[in-house]
């Protein structure tokens, strides 16, 4: 294995272990992020394929513990109606990541919020000839569960973990890189019937059909 590789590997294990002490001394990134002052709630449209943005009084916010002002430049939620049962889309970007102010994955959220996560798994969404990382669970609250399914984008890279999230940033950190980052996280809630995930990997495909294509590098990234 390369030496350079070796070095760098154990400079951001170093950074891991010492949760952030050393990331945190590298100092603020230096160059002005794209997007700090984007308003994300513009780039989700009002029809997505079969579905149709509800009213802002109908969307439902998760906990501000959940998604903290200090954490997010932007956060946007939508409630999104058809036949079928509402989807509540939950959208939170930041334009620079630093240690402290990292994208909060829905594991990590939920349980914040009094839920109790019984099922977690990683999938992926085929949309066209690409794939988009996903993760998906089902989240449990007295006689309420929601069926979730979720994407974080950091840069050019999908961390399907908080440890993948953090040693991401180390590296960048260590280079002078800045990154953005962004979770969306689509759900549907329901009491007690049978997961179904097929309305979210749809709703999916559907909004990336319906962005244009600035929006769609912003939300979903360059997919692969």
């Amino acid at each position: 294995m390369d030496e350079g590789l070796n070095r760098r590997d154990v400079l951001i294990g170093g950074m891991l272990a010492a949760g952030g002490v050393s990331a945190l001394a590298v100092g603020p990134l230096s160059k002005s992020p794209p997007n700090a002052d984007r308003d994300i709630s513009a780039l989700f449209p009002d029809q997505v394929g079969q579905w149709r943005a509800a009213e802002a009084r109908e969307a439902i916010l998760p906990p501000r513990d959940a998604l903290s002002e200090a954490t997010y430049d932007r956060i946007t939620a939508r409630r999104y109606l058809s036949e079928g049962p509402p989807i509540t889309l939950v959208a939170a970007y930041r334009a620079a990541q630093d240690w402290e102010g990292q994208v909060h994955r829905p594991e990590v959220c939920y349980p914040a919020s009094g839920f109790a996560i019984v099922a977690k798994a990683e999938r992926t969404v085929p949309i066209g000839s690409a794939n988009l990382p996903v993760g998906i669970l089902r989240a449990e609250r007295g006689g309420r569960t929601d069926t979730v399914l979720y994407w974080t984008r950091m840069s050019e890279d999908y961390p399907g973990s908080v440890w993948d999230q953090r040693r991401q940033l180390a590296g960048a950190l260590l280079t002078g890189r800045t990154l953005d980052g962004i979770v969306v996280r689509l759900s549907v809630t329901d009491y007690g019937e049978s997961p179904d995930f097929a309305p979210l990997f749809a709703f999916t495909r559907a909004l990336h059909a319906a962005l244009w294509a600035e929006s769609r590098r912003l939300i979903f990234g360059p997919l692969r």
